[in-house]
């Protein structure tokens, strides 16, 4: 029998993967539920939008925002069951946070858009824990001005 002959080689023949791949589709799947429809440069959500319902168990949560693109002016304002609860917040790229005592049930959050900033959209990034500083929500926007997303966070 012959076999086929392979050359001599100092260097090793493996091939490897890409490491990369591994997390190719977690960081695809991360960026979808991260970033709203319609995000980019100069794109904006054009009307109001709901984000969801989130349940805990925690007596408090703590909401905290950012501007996540060019600090820029952008102002928000925060309600909570139809209260405002802080008005034109000026992002920064640091944090800023507010601790919120939830009620039995239902306590409907919204961000509102006060304005674009100088070059508009109006983009944040917003986090939501509880007590226990487990993440219940966090997303990024891009809203135009006049514009409000929503969601719900329900107190077990």
């Amino acid at each position: 029998l012959e076999l086929p002959k392979k050359e001599f080689s100092m260097f090793p023949q493996e091939e490897f993967a890409n490491p990369g791949e591994l997390y190719t589709k977690k960081l695809d799947k991360l960026e979808k539920e991260l970033l709203p429809e319609g995000h980019g440069e100069n794109a904006g959500l054009k009307e109001d939008a709901y984000w969801g319902d989130y349940k805990t168990t925690s007596e408090t949560v703590t909401i905290m925002v950012r501007d996540h693109s060019a600090i820029d002016g952008d102002l928000i304002r925060i309600l909570v069951n139809d209260d405002i609860i802080q008005s034109n917040i000026y992002l920064t790229q640091n944090y800023k946070g507010l601790k919120l005592d939830l009620v039995e049930g239902i306590n409907k959050i919204e961000f509102f858009a006060v304005n674009t900033g100088a070059s508009g959209p109006n983009t944040a990034e917003y986090k939501i824990v509880d007590e226990n500083i487990k993440l219940i929500s966090r997303k990024v926007w891009a809203l135009a001005k006049g514009v409000k997303v929503t969601f719900i966070v329900i107190k077990e």
